[in-house]
């Protein structure tokens, strides 16, 4: 009898805990970025216990923690989520300027822009302004093809003079990546590009 309520009590701290974990995950998750306190008072535990419990998330690779300082109170918790999400602006941006230093080492009058608001932004990394023709850099990931439907349906209906002045380089991570590419009609499309961490590029007629 003393056994199985052992058994029960170890049973039901640990739906405790997991109950408590998913609790303190879902919060990180739906906010992306918390501090260690908010998360406390949204959870009513103490900062101690609420902070073991995400470093066994944090080892888990599913939040990050980042301790500022060392002071508890600057403790910041953010969702690996968040984290991929942004990883693929900068990587696509530090892409871009890789083909920035090409264009610049080639023409008198290069400017590398970013800016943002585009409806399709989760393509766009930068552009270029090269003897005062724009040139949009989009940065399309493995697997991220069918984003381009995006840019397919927005520009089906745009003028033969705005087609005209449409100029695009297309970073991809495989030159596999360009068949499935050409199925979604992207307008303006002058080459795709290969970017090595080190900078050599690859470009790709289209």
């Amino acid at each position: 009898m003393a056994m199985q309520q052992e058994i029960k009590t170890i049973s039901d701290g640990a739906a405790k805990k997991y109950e408590f974990g998913r609790k303190i995950l879902t919060m990180v998750q739906k906010n992306k970025i918390m501090h260690i306190r908010q998360l406390a008072e949204c959870v009513e535990e103490d900062i101690s216990t609420v902070k073991k419990e995400v470093k066994e998330f944090v080892f888990d690779e599913r939040l990050f923690y980042a301790v500022e300082g060392g002071e508890e109170n600057q403790d910041i918790i953010v969702s690996c989520e968040e984290l991929k999400e942004k990883f693929h602006e900068l990587d696509g941006h530090y892409k871009a300027f890789w083909i920035y230093l090409d264009f610049k080492a080639k023409a008198n009058h290069v400017d590398f822009l970013t800016y943002d608001g585009l409806n399709y932004s989760n393509l766009f990394c930068a552009a270029l302004s090269v003897n005062g023709e724009f040139i949009e850099i989009l940065y399309v990931p493995k697997t991220k093809e069918t984003d381009l439907s995006v840019l397919h349906n927005m520009e089906r209906y745009l003028t033969e003079e705005d087609r005209e002045n449409l100029h695009r380089i297309i970073v991809i991570d495989e030159e596999s990546q360009i068949e499935k590419m050409k199925r979604f009609e992207v307008i303006g499309v002058d080459s795709y590009v290969l970017v090595e961490s080190g900078g050599a590029t690859k470009y790709i007629q289209a």
